[in-house]
């Protein structure tokens, strides 16, 4: 997961590259274009002309300080442009670091799979290990709660995809029971014996948002997956359990 965040974090480090490097093209022309008003064969016969120059002083004078202020505010411009840009080269070099102790833990990570996770039982137990797990477990969720959160910051059309892979499959089967029962065919579906569709299908939408959820990106966080994994355990544990108590409910009622 942290290479793959990585690598998400490269690729955007390297758009914001991209949108500087623009951003200096754009204020290099502008840069330009400044510089050519001084070649303007109008405004220089107006500075050679002394009547002229008398005559434009009040135009002129305020030309000059917009000259003035347009200089200095490209240059701390440029000045800003190129201190963020080697500050994303040095973000892109921590990045490639990082990404190569990343690749040497994930070597490390075969070896360690056969080896124990935990102290035997007849091993006494370290009076330091509480104390160092605690740490490592809230620095282990605090990491969790940064990577889920740039997750989501960054995915977020996906979600909005999903959910409207909800919607159209919820519509799909509300309009298909509508037809149904607007030409009197409703009956057709009994060989089917359909338990968790019908005419209002929310739970089985629900089902089926959480279901292809993990599909929409299998490179999502574990508290994602866990997440849904759980929701999803809870909406077939609601749907058994009313389905089951129904069934029973009938059969008492026959007895």
């Amino acid at each position: 997961m942290y290479s793959i965040l990585l690598d998400q974090i490269k690729s955007d480090t390297k758009g914001y590259a991209e949108d500087l490097n623009r951003y200096d093209s754009v204020l290099d022309d502008t840069k330009k274009q400044i510089f050519e008003l001084r070649k303007d064969t109008g405004i220089r016969h107006v500075f050679r002309d002394s009547v002229l120059r008398a005559s434009f002083r009040p135009q002129l004078q305020r030309l000059r300080q917009k000259w003035k202020r347009a200089d200095s505010l490209i240059k701390s411009v440029n000045v800003l442009i190129d201190n963020i840009l080697a500050r994303t080269s040095n973000n892109l070099l921590a990045i490639n670091e990082l990404k190569m102790q990343a690749r040497g833990l994930i070597e490390t990570i075969g070896s360690k799979a056969f080896t124990k996770e935990s102290r035997y039982l007849w091993e006494s137990r370290s009076s330091q290990r509480p104390q160092l797990f605690s740490g490592q477990f809230k620095k282990n969720l605090d990491s969790e709660r940064k990577i889920t959160l740039y997750y989501f910051t960054h995915s977020h059309y996906q979600l909005n995809l999903l959910v409207l892979c909800g919607l159209v499959f919820f519509l799909w089967v509300f309009f298909n029971f509508r037809s149904l029962k607007k030409f009197g065919k409703l009956a057709t579906l009994q060989p089917f014996q359909f338990l968790y569709i019908n005419a209002l299908p929310f739970l089985a939408s629900l089902l089926f948002i959480l279901n292809i959820a993990p599909l929409f990106d299998l490179n999502a966080p574990v508290i994602y997956i866990d997440t849904i994994e759980f929701s999803l355990m809870v909406v077939l544990t609601f749907l058994f359990l009313k389905r089951h108590l129904q069934k029973n409910f009938i059969s008492g009622s026959f007895l």
